[in-house]
């Protein structure tokens, strides 16, 4: 196994929905917080930004870390074998950024949605935050661990 990989995502609300990307691949359609990869000398406020805008096409204000997790992939991850460390941060839309399809998504990607937060526990949200993401969007739990998801 190499080195982690250092992630960061974006929790977007309005109107009570939260902007997610969606993708179908090999596991079937699941959505993610649109998020990344960080750059070698980029902040993770900066990797934030600009991951959110290559996956929406939206501009965003990095607030808050809101939680931590960590994937450690099984030997046999059809996926491959990249222990990740990721970040979820709070972010705004800055005005007049209306998200869309970027016209380069990743390969998989399919399209980008506003889902209810009362619907999240009806679809495949990674990362698997369980019932806490309730709570950690709610700014119930601040900066919350997360080992292995």
């Amino acid at each position: 196994m190499n080195t982690p990989r250092i992630n960061v995502a974006g929790v977007i609300l309005r109107n009570n929905k939260l902007l997610l990307a969606e993708y179908n691949d090999a596991s079937g359609i699941h959505y993610n917080f649109p998020g990344g990869g960080v750059h070698l000398g980029e902040t993770l406020h900066d990797a934030v930004k600009r991951e959110v805008w290559e996956e929406t096409g939206a501009r965003v204000t990095v607030g808050k870390l809101m939680a931590v997790w960590e994937y450690i992939p099984p030997e046999d991850d059809p996926y491959g074998n990249v222990h990740k460390i990721g970040h979820l941060f709070n972010c705004e839309l800055v005005a007049d950024s209306e998200p869309n399809m970027p016209e380069q998504p990743d390969p998989s990607q399919v399209g980008i949605r506003w889902v209810s937060l009362e619907k999240l526990d009806t679809i495949q949200l990674y990362p698997e935050l369980g019932q806490d993401l309730h709570r950690i969007i709610r700014g119930e739990l601040d900066n919350v661990f997360y080992g292995k998801v």
